[in-house]
């Protein structure tokens, strides 16, 4: 019997890197990441050589019920790992009982997959959202200037340095990130209630509890048995958005005067 599939519908910045990989510790649990980057190995295939489908919805298809797909995988992820010196989290077909990939809504709407998650009701469906776009908007511009993806995995100055966006990169970032947050809402809102699991990034995050609560949650709906498991991922700075930027005040008087003021701290 193949595993049952499954989908992390989100954007950037909103916490799939945590949902992921506390799905990938569940023993039976298989999660690809992103699967349509231009860094993939797979798609760089699939769009050379049509490996793995035609079209992209076949090969979305195919990343979800292949087996030769999920080898590969398995192989390309334990060389990473051996590569890193660390032990690789190898699993089993035989065992695995859901599979499946995180991808953002641009991604999504850039590539025309409108329909393909409402055309396939077997799919269920983990949508992810960070809804205050002016906290994401920060955690976009920290990632490409401090180069830290997470706690886990930084690499750069540290979570204590402050960062600095011109005004109108701000201004401008809301607005596109704003289009993106109502696209991704769009086709969830058109997928049938009963295979979705809405998740706020502030939710998730609130407390050590709301993580356990949403992890059972998110076991539940692929289909598996809860695991008292844990992401290796967590929030890069708990510091006030005052502090994570250098140039706040400046930011600030400008956002309220934005149809964006609602997203700044009172």
């Amino acid at each position: 019997m193949s595993p049952r599939p499954h989908v992390i519908f989100t954007n950037g910045r909103s916490g799939s890197n945590y949902v992921a990989n506390l799905l990938n510790a569940h023993p039976h649990v298989t999660n690809y990441g992103e699967v349509m980057g231009e860094f993939s190995p797979a798609f760089k295939m699939h769009r050379r050589l049509k490996v793995w489908g035609r079209s992209i919805e076949e090969y979305l298809d195919t990343v979800l019920t292949s087996r030769s797909y999920f080898e590969a995988a398995q192989a390309f992820s334990a060389a990473q790992h051996v590569r890193r010196r660390q032990r690789p989290n190898h699993k089993r077909w035989a065992t695995t009982e859901s599979v499946g990939f995180k991808e953002f809504g641009i991604r999504f709407e850039r590539r025309g997959l409108d329909d393909y998650l409402a055309a396939r009701p077997h799919i269920p469906v983990i949508s992810l959202v960070r809804e205050n776009t002016f906290d994401r908007v920060v955690s976009v511009h920290r990632m490409a200037q401090t180069n830290e993806i997470a706690a886990a995995h930084s690499h750069g100055p540290g979570s204590d340095t402050a960062i600095s966006i011109p005004v109108e990169t701000m201004l401008h970032d809301l607005e596109v990130y704003e289009q993106e947050k109502a696209y991704q809402l769009g086709i969830v809102n058109g997928i049938d209630a009963g295979r979705v699991l809405h998740i706020t990034y502030e939710e998730l995050f609130a407390s050590d509890q709301a993580q356990v609560d949403y992890r059972a949650d998110l076991f539940d709906l692929i289909g598996v048995v809860d695991a008292d498991v844990e992401s290796s991922h967590r929030r890069i700075s708990d510091k006030p958005i005052h502090e994570r930027l250098s140039n706040y005040a400046e930011i600030r008087d400008a956002v309220r005067a934005s149809p964006f003021a609602g997203y700044l701290p009172a």
